[in-house]
């Protein structure tokens, strides 16, 4: 009896280190930004210096004037995001913001940095199963993820 109530706990205690890894495991976040002004050493009036030749003289030919939205993301806001211990994976010039991996404890710090308008989640998972009935052999339950809407949809 012993043996076996040392096995139970065991295995219940490795159950629940692993579930505790889990849940401590960084996430992906989309970042959004306010503006792409502060410390942005980039300029609309050199536009050479984050834009090709070849993107220049295109928006020349069709007559589009450069805005703000040309401009790259502040590279002063990336450091900052970045020196609070989350892993940058990639700019995104055109949403102004960044795509980040960090622990869901330290979001909280990033939101609150003065030029960050938001957040969202990026790699949540979406279970969705639907469950059938079937004549003869009962009902059935499929998980279809995201592709759950459509199936019920046909």
């Amino acid at each position: 009896m012993a043996k076996n109530s040392l096995f139970y706990i065991s295995c219940l205690s490795l159950l629940l280190t692993f579930s505790g890894l889990t849940l401590a495991q960084p996430k992906k976040y989309l970042v959004y930004f306010k503006d792409k002004q502060g410390g942005n050493p980039f300029s609309l009036s050199q536009p050479e210096q984050f834009l090709s030749s070849k993107s220049i003289q295109r928006r020349t030919n069709q007559g589009l004037a450069l805005d703000s939205t040309d401009l790259p993301v502040s590279p002063s806001y990336v450091a900052q995001v970045s020196a609070l211990g989350a892993t940058v994976l990639n700019p995104l010039k055109w949403l102004n913001g960044v795509i980040i991996s960090c622990d869901p404890s330290l979001l909280g710090q990033v939101n609150a940095l003065p030029f960050v308008l938001s957040s969202k989640v990026l790699n949540k998972k979406s279970r969705q199963t639907i469950v059938r009935s079937r004549k003869n052999s009962g009902t059935q339950s499929i998980e279809y993820g995201l592709s759950a809407g459509q199936n019920i949809m046909l």
